[in-house]
């Protein structure tokens, strides 16, 4: 019998080392995952950068240059990757019983990427209208598609509580006719919820103080470029094929 207990202790004691070894691993294994996550942030960031750029340099020329074509290109590749993971780990989370602290982050970046994504189909549009003018009307049509696609996510993460609020309310109305033992376990459960329902509400809060703005820009859209003044399109063709840009100037003088 001694040496059954003696073997036990020796074997749990094996055990705790070995447990010890697994939180040291699980510890790097996190720290991995939040540089990995540094790194996706500072590529989105990246990507807006360079659509700023790309931005300032199109509303001053007028025109793409082969250079502003290329870096475009380059930030549609991220944007579209970017916008893509987020929605992914929103939707995920989402559909998560349990809510991790992740979330709300990666709510306010589902958005963020959605805005640069959205920002690059419009100049990719632009692109068409000065490389592929048989292209614009379903360039244009993507970009409306897209427009409309990013106004149901963003009233779906601007609204995220509402969901959560119903939730809890069931949870209150079982608890009310469950017994002693079903109590503890749903109020335990309750407290979990309310306390993810505050920290959500602070996120939807964020983004509306940094995104509400931009969000009913985006939605007047498709009202305003109805009422606004049409440019003038010049078209031509050359050996290298079919171009055409749009301007405010007067190109030609009236009759």
């Amino acid at each position: 019998m001694a040496m059954q207990v003696l073997s036990t202790v020796v074997m749990l004691q094996k055990l705790g080392a070995m447990d010890k070894k697994l939180d040291a691993i699980k510890g790097t294994i996190d720290k991995i995952l939040v540089r990995q996550e540094v790194t996706k942030v500072a590529e989105l960031f990246a990507a807006v950068q360079m659509v700023d750029e790309i931005y300032a340099q199109y509303g001053q020329t007028g025109r793409f240059s082969t250079d502003m074509l290329v870096r475009l290109a380059l930030a549609e590749r991220d944007a579209m990757i970017l916008s893509r993971r987020y929605q992914m780990l929103e939707n995920a989370g989402a559909n998560d019983a349990d809510i991790s602290s992740f979330d709300n982050h990666d709510a306010y970046c589902t958005i963020l990427a959605s805005f640069v994504n959205l920002r690059v189909k419009y100049l990719r549009t632009c692109v068409d209208v000065q490389e592929n003018p048989q292209f614009v009307q379903r360039s244009s049509e993507n970009f409306s598609a897209l427009l409309r696609d990013n106004v149901v996510l963003w009233d779906t993460l601007l609204h995220r509580s509402d969901k959560m609020k119903e939730d809890i309310a069931a949870l209150e109305a079982k608890r009310n006719n469950a017994n002693p033992l079903q109590k503890l376990t749903i109020e335990k459960e309750l407290t979990q919820r309310r306390k993810i329902l505050s920290a959500t509400r602070g996120n939807e809060r964020d983004i509306m103080a940094d995104f509400l703005v931009l969000i009913d820009s985006a939605k007047q859209i498709s009202e305003t470029a109805t009422t606004q003044a049409l440019p003038t399109v010049v078209y031509w063709c050359d050996d290298k094929g079919e171009h055409c840009i749009a301007t405010n100037e007067q190109i030609l003088a009236s009759a």
